[in-house]
């Protein structure tokens, strides 16, 4: 299985001589509702923070937002350039009760400012999905972990006029109870 931590081990970049990579943890709470019929609430179980919803035959989108740094292509102390952060995918971490969902859809978004005049644009970043434990497809009565891995030649630097975020999309089948716990953005920086 093509998971994040093999991919950040196995994929050096292609013109760097340092890369590291950093995760981002995305708390329940900043996950933002675009499109819901359920009721979302935030709760805590075992000291474990969760958005929470039981709404019947709900359909929810809600997007997670990339929290880190851009790049700002300063050299650092020992005159490499810091390329910035490429984003290697994100993993989120999710519980179906009760009944099974009618859909599960993670994307990751690329939102490009325009330059000049111009309205921004939105497109979905070519990229693998994964569940854990295999054969899910998210959809379960389960607790699930998915990773969303993007194909090492569609990972983008990160600059003032590009930026990323990722978009859940839940349909309820008919009285789920769905818990999310966060998601974390895996990343990798590069300086050449």
């Amino acid at each position: 299985m093509a998971d994040l931590e093999t991919a950040v081990a196995s994929t050096p970049g292609a013109v760097s001589r340092f890369k590291n990579t950093e995760r981002y943890y995305v708390h329940p709470a900043d996950f933002k509702e675009i499109a819901v019929t359920g009721t979302w609430a935030l709760e805590e179980a075992s000291n474990v923070p969760e958005l929470a919803t039981d709404d019947a035959s709900s359909t929810n989108i809600l997007n997670i937002p990339f929290p880190g740094d851009f790049s700002n292509l300063d050299a650092s102390s020992d005159g490499s350039v810091d390329r910035g952060a490429r984003v290697i995918g994100i993993e989120l971490m999710f519980e179906v009760a009760v009944s099974a969902l009618a859909t599960f859809v993670l994307a990751i978004y690329k939102l490009e400012f325009a330059t000049a005049d111009g309205a921004p644009t939105a497109t979905v970043i070519t990229s693998t999905t994964t569940f854990l434990p295999d054969g899910n497809d998210g959809t379960e009565v389960d607790v699930h972990r998915v990773q969303v891995l993007i194909a090492e030649k569609d990972r983008i630097f990160l600059d003032g006029d590009t930026v990323i975020f990722a978009r859940l999309a839940l349909a309820d089948g008919t009285s789920s109870d769905i818990n999310i716990s966060g998601a974390i953005w895996h990343v990798e920086r590069t300086e050449e």
